[in-house]
Order: structure tokens, then sequence, then C-alpha cells
């Protein structure tokens, strides 16, 4: 047999020895490793969610009825406040329920209803010389409860007019701590025909177990059904 061409003998080698002394890559056989962090490519918290248009303390399904009362931006004049309680005062216009719940602590949280099938827009009045949350043990008169107020809030000299709205079956609640002082009310010696504030006078204090109590808020109004009654027990 005859032996191959010298030219093509070289070449073979070559390409033998060439293919032989290639090493295998590196990078075909492991994964490239994760770049090191850097500002672009860390992970970024994402924003805070926008609030939602015309949500505040004055309007919503669930309202803090103090937090409401206490925002400067709830507060609305004299002509408004008029206007508002004209519808107010018939239930047929305002359909609304007060409830109460006595709490485990001795508190009592007080709860506006909007009972209708439309949205309530209701005036509060609140008076730095008034009970704004009048309680009564049957017919006889409590001290004034205390209210928990959000925390740095004080009352503006005189009336505070205060709008709140209501959705369809919306409450506004209120938490107060009641007093089981009895009170009376009267005007001492006062000039006739002079206009004198009254002057709460203690007059005893309820006996220890369970009365019903009588609550009313601050809604502006004289309605007789805006009452809310709830068993309690006295200390």
């Amino acid at each position: 047999m005859a032996d191959p061409p010298r030219g093509l003998t070289l070449a073979c080698c070559a390409l033998a020895f060439g293919c032989a002394r290639r090493p295998a890559s590196s990078e075909a056989s492991s994964p490239r490793p994760s770049p090191s962090p850097t500002a672009a490519t860390l992970a970024v918290a994402p924003p805070a969610p926008a609030p939602t248009p015309g949500r505040s303390a004055c309007e919503g399904a669930r309202l803090d009825l103090l937090a409401a009362i206490a925002d400067p931006s709830c507060r609305i004049g004299e002509d408004e406040a008029s206007a508002l309680r004209a519808v107010l005062e018939d239930p047929a216009q305002a359909p609304l329920r007060v409830e109460a719940e006595a709490l485990s602590d001795g508190r009592v949280r007080v709860r506006i209803r909007n009972t209708g099938s439309a949205a309530q827009r209701l005036p509060l009045l609140v008076h730095s010389h008034l009970d704004n949350f009048s309680v009564k043990a049957g017919d006889r008169p409590l001290a004034a409860p205390r209210p928990a107020w959000p925390a740095g809030f004080s009352f503006e000299t005189g009336r505070m007019l205060v709008k709140i709205v209501l959705p369809p079956a919306g409450v506004a609640e209120a938490t107060v701590e009641i007093d089981p002082q009895l009170v009376g009310y009267e005007r001492g010696h006062c000039p006739p025909n002079a206009k004198c504030p009254e002057v709460t006078v203690a007059k005893g204090r309820l006996s220890p177990g369970e009365v019903r109590l009588r609550l009313r808020t601050p809604l502006y109004s004289i309605r007789a059904d805006l009452v809310a009654e709830v068993a309690w027990k006295a200390p």
C-alpha cells in the first residue's frame, strides 16, 4: 500500500495536535457568577400607595367621630350648619339610629348609623363650655362623660361646627368613659332678666349595680329619637 502524501500527513497531525491541546471551556461547563449588587441592581421598595381621592376623617363608611371633630378640615360655617340641621330634624329625610354598647372595661361606645339608602351629611355641634355627650341614668343626669379625644386635641373657645358624611349603612363611633356622679344644673344668684350660665352641682353618686343609661351625641339636633340606650354596671 502506498504511503499518503507528506502534505496530507502534516495537515492531519496539526489538526489532531490542535484538537488535543484545546482545553474545555470553563464558561461552558459552569454557570457564570452573579454580578455584585450595584445601585442599579439593588431591590427598591415599592412606593406607598397614593391616598384615595376624597377620603378624609370627615367622610367614610366607618368614621372615628372624635377624630372628625378634632380635624380642622371637617369644620363648617353657621350657614351650612343651619341648612344641614334643617334636614336632620326631619326623620324622613335623615333616617338615623344612635346605638350604644357597654365595653368590658366599663366604657361605652356610641354609634351613629345611617339607616337610609342615600348618603347623609350630618352637622355636629361641640362647645368648649357644654356637655358634648350627655348621659342620664333614667331621668337623673350624670356628670359629663370623658371622651377618648385624639392626642393633642384641645377645644377652641366657644362653638365648633363640624360636618361628617356617612354612606348608606355607614357608622360614626366614639368611646366615652362614664362618670357615675349625679349632677344638677342651677343658675345660682342671677339678676332678673340676665342670661347667666348654668352651674353644675353635685347631687350624689349612683349606687353600685346595673342601671339603664341614655346617651346623646353631638349631633346638631333636638330629635327625641337620636338617643342611645344601654345597660351599664355602675362601679
